[in-house]
This record gives C-alpha cells, sequence and structure tokens, in this order.
C-alpha cells in the first residue's frame, strides 16, 4: 500500500475533481453537503474557526501494486478508517472517494484539518505516518508490500553525484588542507 499526504488551500477545487471525475465512487463521508459546493460551504464553516490558517486541506491518496487483486469495497473502507486512525483525523470533516476510471484503482480522501474544536490536524512527521499507516493496512488487509520499482539513470547522473561527494568532502576540510591541495595542484 502506498500513502501520499499533500496540504492545499482550496477545498471546493480539489472537491470538484475528485468528487466529479468519471467513475468515481462516494466510499465514506461524515460532511453532510451532497455536491462540491455545500461541502466547500461546510468547510468555510469549520475555516471560519482558525482564519490565520493558511493550509486548511488535507490529500490523502491511496493506492496499492495494480497487480494484485483489486479490494473490495469494504476493505478500502477499513484501509481509509486506518489511515484516518494512524494520521490523527479524529472528527475531522472528510470525503473518501474511490476512482475506478484506469487500471490502477485508487482512493483520494480529502479532510479538513481544523476540527469542530478548533484544534488543527497536525501536519508533522507525515512520512512516517504514511510508512506506519501504510504497513498497518498491509497487516491488517494481508496484503504484501509494495515491489520496488527498477529506474534508469539518466547519462550524467554519475557526473552529478561525484562533483556532490568532492563538493561536500571540501567543506570538511581546514583552511590549512585547501591551501595545501591547491599548491600540490600546481606543481
Amino acid at each position: 500500500m502506498i500513502l501520499k499526504v499533500s496540504l492545499g488551500t482550496g477545498h471546493r477545487g480539489l472537491d470538484s475533481y475528485v468528487s466529479e471525475k468519471d467513475g468515481a465512487v462516494l466510499l465514506l463521508t461524515n460532511m453532510g453537503g451532497s455536491n462540491a459546493r455545500e461541502r466547500a460551504r461546510e468547510h468555510a464553516g469549520f475555516r471560519s474557526a482558525r482564519p490565520a490558517l493558511k493550509k486548511s486541506v488535507g490529500h490523502l491518496i491511496l493506492s496499492h501494486d495494480p497487480a494484485l487483486p483489486d479490494l473490495t469495497p469494504g476493505e478500502w473502507r477499513r484501509a481509509i478508517d486506518i489511515a484516518r486512525a494512524e494520521h490523527d483525523l479524529r472528527d475531522a470533516a472528510f470525503s473518501a472517494w474511490l476512482h475506478v476510471d484506469s487500471d490502477h484503482r485508487h482512493v483520494h480522501c480529502f479532510f479538513t484539518r481544523i476540527r469542530p474544536d478548533g484544534s488543527v490536524v497536525s501536519d508533522s512527521n507525515s512520512y512516517r505516518r504514511n510508512e506506519a499507516s501504510a504497513r498497518r493496512i498491509e497487516r491488517e488487509l494481508g496484503l504484501p508490500p509494495p515491489r520496488p520499482v527498477a529506474v534508469e539513470k539518466a547519462v550524467g547522473d554519475r557526473q552529478k553525484t561525484d562533483a556532490a561527494s568532492r563538493r561536500s568532502s571540501r567543506k570538511h576540510l581546514t583552511k590549512g588542507e585547501t591551501q595545501m591541495e591547491t599548491s600540490e595542484l600546481s606543481r
């Protein structure tokens, strides 16, 4: 299972993209609005509690290896519940939509970072939270971890790497050592 989290400012645009795409299926929500406009109004109500918060919308994407059999809607719901628990979303307003329009099915879960009590969902350590929730989802649903993907290196990567290591080694030299290297090179 792979999870990605990003933060943003606009609720309605994200909601429209996720909910109005062909093949979008609503899996879970605790929001009362029946369309993107109504849910954006609901988000604005939460937003008024924390007007200084710049990034008030969170977007969580869950996907798994397309070579595996697809998850049932119940399994996707369980995965969303686990991810929400690991990211401490508790009673934050959210909607989760399954996209079935491609070979690679995935879930978009977007949420309001401002809870009804005015507290804010933390975005610290999101990478570690993603890893923890992905491993927990795999354990509870009996999924294997994702396979590593082979990446071809572009020509010139070795040169960039070598240049970076030379730069970092120069930073650790004392002034006398740097001058000695320069004088040795001039001989």
